[in-house]
C-alpha cells in the first residue's frame, strides 16, 4: 500500500510537532532540518524544498509559493527557523540586505573595512602603511616583530646584530 500523500493538515502537525515556543520572544522554533550556517530550516511540499517561513506564509495568509515575493523575519525576530506568522512579513531582496546589514549578519558586514589590525592597533593614517599591492599594514606591529627579529638574533650571534 503506497504511503498516504501529504496534505497540508499533516504537514503542519508534523512542523508543530517539531516547534519549541519561545517564553520570551514568542518564536515558533523549528527543530527539523536547516539548511546551512544561516539556520534557515525546510520542510519538503510537492515535491520541493520550502523555507519554513516562507510555507508559514502559505498557511497563514495564502501566499503564492511560486512568487518571486521574499518572506522577511522582522527585526524584532532574531531567529530564521521561526515560523510565527506574526514575525514575518512580506518583502524585496532590498529589504532583506538592509535588514541583514542592520543585524549584522549579512556576508558584506564582514568585508567592512577595518580599523584595527588583528593584534588591536588602530589604523590611522600615522599608524598604517600600504604596500605595493594596495593592502595595509600595521607599522606598530612591523616595528615590534623588527624588534623581536633583532633581539633573537643579538641573543644568537651575541652582541650587536642588525
Amino acid at each position: 500500500m503506497p504511503p498516504k500523500p501529504y496534505t497540508i493538515e499533516r504537514i503542519v502537525e508534523n512542523m508543530k510537532r517539531n516547534t519549541i515556543i519561545d517564553p520570551i520572544t514568542n518564536c515558533w522554533l523549528f527543530q527539523g532540518a536547516s539548511s546551512g550556517p544561516t539556520g534557515h530550516c525546510k520542510i519538503h511540499f510537492k515535491n520541493h524544498d520550502i523555507y519554513i517561513h516562507r510555507f508559514s506564509a502559505y498557511i497563514h495568509w495564502d501566499f503564492d509559493l511560486t512568487s518571486e515575493i521574499l518572506i522577511l523575519h522582522k527585526q524584532e525576530c532574531p531567529n530564521s527557523n521561526c515560523w510565527n506568522p506574526i514575525h514575518l512579513y512580506e518583502g524585496t531582496y532590498s529589504e532583506n540586505t538592509r535588514d541583514a546589514i542592520i543585524a549584522g549578519t549579512h556576508n558584506t558586514v564582514a568585508r567592512l573595512p577595518k580599523t584595527h589590525c588583528i593584534h588591536g592597533h588602530e589604523y590611522t593614517p600615522e599608524n598604517t602603511h600600504i604596500n605595493k599591492k594596495g593592502h595595509r599594514k600595521c607599522k606598530q606591529c612591523h616595528n615590534e616583530k623588527e624588534r623581536a627579529r633583532g633581539q633573537a638574533n643579538r641573543d644568537l650571534y651575541g652582541g650587536y646584530y642588525k
